[in-house]
């Protein structure tokens, strides 16, 4: 959106350098700028003093809301925090804890942006602000032919964070601002370094939070035991036993350098391929045996109206700041989709993993929506299947879903 009057402005802080860069920018340009921070779990001190339980695993963390403030108050602009506690819980860490229990993917970072532009807009209201803003490496776009806003890649392609924002509705992206939109990275760090703000270190942490080390405490504390599925751990094509595994919540889809429960550590090609609820098993492959073509979509937010009887060319990344690859989508009107690759990639994408869709690759790049997987692999005889067939006559029911393409198709 434009930012050429004057407006009141609320900025997302973090303290990092992205956030602390686009408030500067915006009050330099004479608009009445608002820092916020958006406070999602325990505090250090309340951490310190519930030290008997895990530790807070989240995203987007404000750990230190005063250092904040004190960045806020070197670039001068008024600073608040908000309790957005309770919402997080029932959005991200709720939905992070049962898809680990049940063996799927969850996407965090992707809803936890959702949750940060709504909080913005609800205080935005409140204050009687005109626009929200943060340090997002991306554009936001109005087409004039129709009032939509779309998000388009930004400038500095290789930051670029439009894969975290296809979840935004319009009435977010008409208020938004990205100051950084034009803006490379080494631009920001020149602002910096000239204006000599402090501000906090960049993350370095784990990037995918269903890998923190600190997942498997932090899901045993926020569960009943009763929800532990302990059993056997198996290399699927061979149905050979492995070992045995203390429960499944210990495993995530793709997962690699496996141990068993007792200790045994695992050839390194095998990764996790499936996990049975159920019946508590964690299902292996070997990497070489997985690939897919095919992959169905479901939760689909769209950023435009389409015709569905129509399939439309698309870029798809499957994870923040990944490549885009080219296939064909066949939209549905529930919103459901099936991309069809032109080859076949190795590995698979699995249930709850998230993928935003692009109209190109690059520069000028515009989401066209977002959605998780609920399945992919190749296709053979209307069936999908995801996992390797078995090296016998045994049946393999839990690797195969009937798909009917040509429901998707025309």
């Amino acid at each position: 959106m434009s930012s050429q009057k004057k407006q009141k402005i609320l900025v997302a802080m973090t303290g990092r350098i992205d956030s602390t860069i686009a408030a500067y920018l915006l009050k330099k340009q004479g608009h009445d700028v608002i820092g916020i921070g958006i406070v999602f779990g325990r505090s250090p001190s309340e951490q310190e003093e519930n030290k008997s339980k895990a530790e807070f695993v989240g995203v987007y963390q404000l750990n230190d809301v005063d250092s904040v403030k004190k960045i806020c108050q070197q670039i001068d602009i008024p600073f608040y925090a908000v309790d957005a506690t309770k919402k997080y819980q029932a959005r991200i860490t709720d939905q992070l804890v049962g898809a680990r229990v049940g063996g799927l993917l969850f996407s965090p970072k992707v809803h936890c942006n959702k949750l940060i532009f709504e909080t913005l807009i609800e205080k935005m209201k409140k204050l009687g602000a005109d626009a929200i803003a943060s340090g997002h490496y991306s554009k936001v776009i109005k087409n004039l032919n129709n009032g939509d806003y779309n998000v388009y890649v930004a400038n500095d392609v290789e930051q670029d964070q439009s894969y975290l924002l296809s979840q935004l509705n319009q009435e977010q992206l008409s208020k938004v601002i990205f100051p950084l939109a034009e803006m490379r990275k080494k631009e920001v760090e020149k602002v910096r370094e000239m204006i000599s703000v402090k501000v906090l270190p960049p993350y370095n942490g784990i990037k995918d939070i269903m890998k923190h080390p600190k997942m498997v405490a932090f899901v045993n504390e926020n569960i009943s035991q009763k929800l532990v599925k302990e059993g056997p751990i198996i290399e699927y094509k061979n149905d050979s036993v492995m070992g045995d595994h203390n429960g499944i919540h210990h495993f995530f889809l793709g997962e690699s350098d496996l141990k068993t429960k007792q200790g045994t550590m695992l050839d390194k090609s095998l990764i996790v391929s499936k996990i049975n609820y159920k019946g508590g098993v964690v299902y292996l492959s070997y990497r070489d045996d997985l690939s897919y073509r095919y992959v169905i979509l479901k939760n689909i937010a769209y950023n435009g109206v389409f015709d569905l009887t129509k399939p439309i060319e698309v870029y798809y990344q499957k994870e923040e700041f990944g490549k885009k690859e080219k296939a064909i989508c066949y939209l549905k009107n529930n919103n459901t989709a099936m991309l069809e690759l032109s080859e076949a990639s190795d590995g698979l994408l699995f249930h709850g993993q998230f993928i935003t869709l692009f109209n190109r690759s690059g520069l000028g790049g515009k989401v066209i929506g977002g959605g998780e997987v609920q399945n992919s692999g190749l296709l053979k005889d209307g069936v999908l299947r995801s996992l390797p067939e078995k090296s016998d006559d045994k049946e393999d029911e839990d690797g195969a879903e009937q798909v009917d393409i040509y429901e998707f198709k025309f």
